[in-house]
């Protein structure tokens, strides 16, 4: 089991170059942030196989989550282990659950088409809300 983490958020110094007690600017402070976080990570058999399915998220299937399924925004990162994860915000858990229920569906099977299980990709989902986020 995981320990849990508490955020304290505080009342701040406003204004223009206005300064904590730290000496940091209020620029950098971690502003909370509610929208619904869709991962998907990827494992894959072989460098071949994790090569063709990048090309798969970037010639289509990312923009078609953004643009057909509602997603706010997605970003693809190949991790240290060589696992692909796929983030996606939506505005709420309204805007994923019709996501889910809608474009998802076709999405998803999309996917099983250009790799079914014996491509050796394994796909973890999980989902979760925003709760910190530090300006760009």
């Amino acid at each position: 089991m995981r320990p849990r983490v508490k955020l304290s958020i505080h009342p701040q110094p406003s204004g223009p170059g206005a300064k904590l007690a730290s000496g940091a600017s209020q620029y950098h402070l971690a502003m909370p942030n509610s929208v619904v976080v869709y991962s998907v990570r990827a494992e894959f058999a072989d460098p071949g196989t994790r090569d063709r399915y990048i090309e798969w998220l970037r010639e289509g299937h990312s923009m078609a989550v953004v643009r057909e399924g509602g997603a706010l925004s997605g970003e693809v990162t190949v991790l240290e282990d060589g696992a692909v994860e796929s983030r996606y915000l939506f505005g709420s858990r309204a805007a994923f659950d019709a996501y889910e229920a809608g474009p998802a569906v076709a999405l998803r099977a999309e996917g099983a088409r250009h790799f079914p299980p014996e491509s050796g990709v394994h796909q973890v989902r999980a989902l979760g809300v925003r709760v910190v986020r530090v300006p760009d």
